[in-house]
């Protein structure tokens, strides 16, 4: 065998090489989180059958797959990413056989079922004194974020904010009307906060049905979405995750479609500068 022919077989290995391991670093870790992603498996194959509005997407837009799923990602942020998924997906502390997500999905369900005062100030406590301060503790130690800056926004699924902790709850001249007050229905004069009056209103904040990770965990049947951009809400850079919330009572997160989806979940912190 001639030196060129030897020097050519050698380049073609290296590239072949080169491919695999490259393959093989995009290849998603099944056992990343365990017993969570495992469960997150079976629910996405359980529905996987094209009834999302773009059939001819795959069943999770890839860079979301690979920014949580692939341990191995080179993907900017990815660990954040990853880290929001898991606070999402992980067991409450209140309730060891229900995520975080499933609860805030049944909170929602009831608003909408039953919508007042009452089942708002539900949900807002949940979110403002429960959500944010387990999701700062969650990723405290995460890097890229700044620590105790945690951010969620619970959206229909049209996009009609239901609740934003970015925002405050709604004031008065004298009075705030916070969680548990049942006085939510007043509007503020100085913009945007969460009451029920002003989600009835759709004033909450302004719609965020075309933000990519709303748009993606609506239109993707796995129900996903993720995204760092800046965010005009609160001025800053943010590290955003996403997940839809379904439209039925079995605490399923992920098995439903756009047509019966009860709205969204996203979690965000604020990058590091």
């Amino acid at each position: 065998m001639n030196l060129a022919l030897m020097f050519g077989l050698l380049v073609l290995s290296a590239s072949f090489s080169g491919y695999a391991d490259k393959k093989e670093s995009n290849a998603p870790e099944v056992d990343f989180l365990g017993s969570d992603l495992a469960s997150f498996a079976i629910e996405l194959s359980a529905h996987g059958n094209g009834t999302c509005p773009a059939t001819s997407h795959p069943i999770c837009n890839p860079f979301v797959v690979n920014a949580i799923f692939d341990k191995k990602s080179h993907i900017a942020n990815a660990n954040v990413y990853r880290a929001e998924f898991k606070f999402l997906t992980s067991k409450t502390s209140i309730n060891p056989s229900e995520s975080y997500v499933a609860h805030t999905n049944d909170l929602v369900g009831a608003l909408l079922a039953s919508p007042g005062n009452t089942t708002y100030d539900a949900l807002y406590n949940w979110t403002k004194l429960t959500l944010v301060p387990q999701a700062n503790v969650a990723l405290a130690e995460v890097s890229g974020i700044q620590p105790n800056t945690a951010r969620i926004v619970i959206a229909e699924a049209d996009g009609n904010v239901i609740v934003d902790t970015g925002k405050s709850a709604c004031l008065d001249a004298v009075n705030s009307f916070g969680p548990g007050s049942g006085s939510g229905n007043l509007i503020s004069t100085a913009g945007p906060c969460n009451s029920y009056q002003n989600w009835n209103n759709r004033d909450v904040n302004e719609n965020h049905g075309s933000r990519i990770t709303m748009r993606e965990a609506q239109d993707y049947t796995c129900g996903l979405g993720v995204e760092t951009k800046f965010s005009s809400s609160v001025g800053t850079n943010q590290i955003y995750t996403a997940i839809r919330l379904n439209g039925g009572t079995d605490g399923s997160t992920m098995a439903s479609t756009y047509s019966n989806s009860q709205g969204t979940i996203r979690v965000s912190f604020n990058a590091t500068p």
